[in-house]
């Protein structure tokens, strides 16, 4: 089916709900104000292939910029409780060429450490998400408002001593890691909708909890 790009929604539309597809997690658990991930699985190409990027981190403030193979991205929804942070970024333009890319984040402190995640977003109608959520109590529903459907990424940030396996109800969970010596655990899914669902997000650690959710249509 031919794609037409539409002036003005900076996405392209076949008529049917957005697709996402996961493509990887990595991390760093240096010192730094910024990181760089390199040849990260991005998905498969696509000339109306978007991506979303989950950031995971430890610091003082939030990330001020990400961008994927130089594409710079927009924040779409963020929470922290303490130095405890989760964001999700997508790109500003379609990425339409290759499977890998490198992934840059950037802070305007130094941070204890970074993880990142990435989705291949296609057939979006805009790259303004749906509906958005975030909360910052463990294990507490988000509702989501997508009633067309759509494509649906969450992430969670939170403190742990040790591993601590997470779970994730209402979405196919992806990855679930702890940053190597450090005390900050990051997981994350997805779910093809369609309509109107809950999304939970729920960790065995000992507290300082953040989640986001969006949907794409």
């Amino acid at each position: 089916m031919l794609l037409q790009q539409l002036i003005g929604f900076g996405a392209a539309s076949s008529g049917a709900p957005a697709t996402v597809a996961f493509g990887a997690a990595a991390e760093n658990g240096g010192n730094a104000t910024s990181y760089s991930f390199t040849s990260h699985a991005i998905g498969t190409a696509s000339a109306t292939r978007y991506i979303v990027v989950a950031c995971h981190y430890k610091a003082t403030a939030y990330a001020t910029g990400v961008t994927v193979a130089g594409t710079a991205c927009t924040m779409v929804v963020e929470a922290q409780v303490s130095n405890y942070r989760t964001q999700l970024w997508i790109t500003n333009s379609a990425i339409t060429t290759g499977t890998t890319a490198t992934v840059a984040v950037t802070l305007g402190v130094t941070a204890d450490n970074c993880a990142v995640a990435t989705w291949a977003l296609d057939r979006l109608t805009s790259t303004t998400a749906v509906d958005t959520e975030s909360v910052t109590t463990d294990n507490t529903a988000m509702s989501i408002v997508a009633p067309n459907g759509g494509a649906l990424v969450v992430a969670a940030t939170h403190r742990a001593s040790s591993f601590a396996s997470s779970t994730i109800t209402g979405a196919t969970e992806r990855y679930d890691d702890q940053i190597a010596a450090e005390d900050c655990h990051y997981f994350g899914g997805d779910a093809q909708l369609t309509g109107d669902t809950t999304v939970t997000a729920d960790h065995s650690g000992i507290g300082f909890y953040t989640a986001c959710a969006a949907v794409w249509g």
